[in-house]
């Protein structure tokens, strides 16, 4: 959590930090402002003192608001640095921060942070780590100290995931809805209008739906029909007519507008009636992902509960990542992530057996089993979000239904 700060760089004796960058698609800067709608900006803040923000004139309202102390570009000589350096560019930069470091008595390891083109960045690093009495740290641990503080999250930020959330369910409600109002012929979808109803039918509504309760795509959304879906990453073939009993994987992950919090959810659809295949892999499914989440305990290493759904599904006879990692059929990928303002954070329910993770209060992550059968043309996933409340207890925000068949009206 954001308290965290102080204490993480305490812990990896760092005597500042520097966050570069914009605060859209850049984690870092979004959770120290709480996602102001800055643009390029600089975050200071020496241990034990006032974080101090520096920012562009014209967002002065945005940077003002956020309560941090802070000053414009101009006030910091910003335009000079600008000329005797021929521009913006890493020279200058590194020139104005080495200005910003001596004007804020800045000494020691500093630690760099913020989403910033390496090109561009590896100069200005190399000159500030030149400087007489600063060394530019490395982080050399499997996070970075922001994203150890963002592993845990309060009970306000887990809000503004749940927010997020209801606009997921109201687009599964909208694609259920076509579905419904359609009528098959020869196995396939149409439309009230006698259209073929498409993946990509699905996909506009879901937009749709994602725009009228405010959350945005940042990555796409998968909507996988059959072999499609054996893919797990596969985004579904948008010319694609809804069939009869094919399984569809609707993995859909949204945020808030502007860099902020996402949510994760994967439900199936399948039109009409599914076939005893889909209907056998989807109760081993549901099998594993209930299991999990009615086994989650404060303490326990995350890795355990990957083996143990390798133990569920290697029972019923289907190969697993833990016996192949190149394993393409069956269960391929690990049981669940962290969720925030990364879509794949800490802490990980995957990785190999030496993942570290252990669940503690604050953490925030999906428990998402799949199967994945090419040879049948099947793909199962179905994926909750979990919270663990600061008195460990574990709590699923994921509210809504785990549904299969959906039947046309005609």
């Amino acid at each position: 959590m954001r308290a965290d700060i102080e204490k993480l760089m305490a812990q990896r004796n760092l005597d500042a930090l520097l966050i570069l960058g914009p605060s859209s698609a850049n984690p870092p800067m979004y959770y120290v402002t709480e996602g102001a709608g800055l643009g390029k900006s600089v975050y200071l803040h020496r241990r034990g003192h006032a974080p101090h923000l520096i920012y562009n004139l014209m967002e002065r309202d945005a940077a003002q608001a956020t309560g941090l102390d802070c000053s414009a570009y101009p006030e910091n000589d910003f335009p000079r640095f600008v000329e005797e350096n021929g521009g913006d560019n890493p020279a200058a930069w590194a020139a104005f921060l080495a200005h910003v470091f001596k004007k804020n008595g800045v000494q020691g390891r500093v630690g760099v942070y913020g989403m910033q083109e390496t090109a561009r960045i590896y100069p200005i690093l190399r000159r500030l780590g030149e400087l007489p009495g600063v060394e530019v740290a490395e982080e050399t641990g499997p996070r970075t100290l922001f994203e150890d503080a963002r592993i845990t999250k309060d009970a306000a930020e887990v809000d503004r995931v749940r927010q997020v959330g209801l606009g997921c369910y109201a687009a599964y409600d909208a694609m259920k809805a076509i579905i419904r109002a359609g009528h098959l012929v020869e196995g396939k979808l149409f439309g009230p209008d006698n259209a073929p109803v498409r993946i990509g039918t699905l996909r506009e509504a879901l937009l749709r739906t994602f725009a009228a309760h405010n959350v945005m795509e940042d990555h796409g959304s998968i909507i996988a029909q059959g072999k499609d879906g054996t893919a797990p990453h596969n985004h579904g073939t948008d010319s694609d007519i809804l069939r009869e009993g094919a399984s569809i994987v609707v993995d859909i992950f949204p945020r808030e507008p502007g860099g902020g919090y996402f949510f994760d959810i994967t439900r199936m659809l399948c039109v009409g009636q599914a076939t005893p295949r889909l209907r056998e892999v989807y109760a081993d499914v549901k099998e594993a992902l209930l299991t999990a989440l009615g086994s989650l305990k404060v303490g326990e290493r995350c890795y355990g509960y990957q083996a143990r759904t390798c133990d569920l599904f290697e029972a019923k006879g289907y190969a697993t990542i833990r016996q192949d990692s190149r394993c393409t059929s069956g269960y391929v990928h690990g049981l669940g992530h962290g969720v925030g303002l990364d879509i794949h954070e800490a802490p990980s329910l995957g990785g190999s057996s030496v993942n570290p993770d252990v669940l503690a209060p604050g953490h925030l992550f999906t428990v998402e089993p799949g199967l994945y059968l090419p040879e049948d043309e099947v793909a199962v996933r179905l994926e909750d979000i979990v919270w663990i409340h600061p008195d460990g207890t574990p709590e699923n925000i994921t509210t809504y239904p785990y549904d299969l068949e959906v039947f046309p009206a005609g």
